[in-house]
């Protein structure tokens, strides 16, 4: 090899060690947990925050009753591959809806020890 090309290689390879060491260093600087937002946010928001959560239990509540007629006509059918996939999707809407349902009660309960009428 000549001297050119090791030179050539050797500041190629430094180049890339320093850009990964740059790399490294920002994403490690950048990865700490994203920050909550203070109380007053979060109090003055509750209103808006129980309002979502209704509308997505109305939306579940939609879901479940269409799926449940969906089920129905496809076990009148016959169609047990249907009426198979039909229930999975119902076990994720349930589980989804106890998820929302769970946050909700956590959201309201943090709500009810950290926010006071004059935040809210």
């Amino acid at each position: 090899m000549n001297i050119p090309k090791k030179i050539g290689i050797g500041i190629a390879s430094l180049a890339l060690v320093g850009g990964l060491g740059f790399a490294s260093s920002a994403s490690a600087a950048g990865a700490s947990a994203p920050a909550r937002p203070p109380a007053e946010k979060v109090c003055a928001r509750i209103d808006d925050i129980n309002a979502h959560f209704a509308k997505v239990a109305e939306r579940t509540a939609k879901m479940t009753e269409k799926l449940t007629a969906m089920r129905a006509r496809a076990e009148e059918a016959g169609k047990t591959e249907a009426v198979a996939r039909i229930d999975a999707k119902l076990a994720k809407v349930a589980e989804r809806a106890a998820h929302a349902a769970q946050r909700l009660e956590k959201i309201n309960t943090w709500a009810a020890e950290h926010c006071t009428d004059a935040t809210t």
